[in-house]
């Protein structure tokens, strides 16, 4: 009986180990990847904020890419759909470049915004063509 107690103790302790060991090696990983990511980041901003603004839209696209698993799940169910999967992550890969279009322009709209705030007072004109933008009309000083 005293070997069943020392057994489990002893495979407490093995399980303990690797877990210990696991958790280490996935914060190791995240670690490593978190520096790369902030390596990048501050190359992008030197080069420019044109730059650093490109590669925070991509950043969060990537993020955002990387809560969608719906293709790893098609992967690895029990009766895997390997052909749909590929499909998802097709779809995965347009979004995450639509995604990242998406937040650089309006990242530049709201640039545009913050140095020329009379756009603001005009944003609904604008969209709705109200005022006349061409040159033909008088309200449009010709260069």
């Amino acid at each position: 009986m005293a070997w069943v107690f020392y057994g489990l103790i002893l495979g407490g302790i093995v399980f303990g180990i690797a877990k210990a060991l696991t958790v280490s090696i996935r914060t190791s990983m995240y670690n490593k990847r978190l520096g790369e990511y902030l390596e990048e980041r501050n190359v992008a901003f030197k080069q420019g904020i044109l730059q650093g603004r490109q590669w925070l839209a991509e950043f969060i696209a990537e993020a955002e890419r990387a809560l969608d698993n719906r293709d790893e799940y098609l992967k690895n169910k029990k009766h895997p759909a390997r052909k749909a999967a590929e499909c998802v992550a097709e779809i995965k890969q347009e979004k995450k470049e639509l995604k990242t279009q998406l937040k650089f322009a309006e990242y530049q709209i709201k640039s545009y915004e913050e140095y020329f705030p009379a756009l603001v007072d005009f944003k609904d004109a604008i969209l709705d063509e109200t005022i006349p933008l061409c040159s033909d009309f008088s309200n449009v000083v010709a260069l």
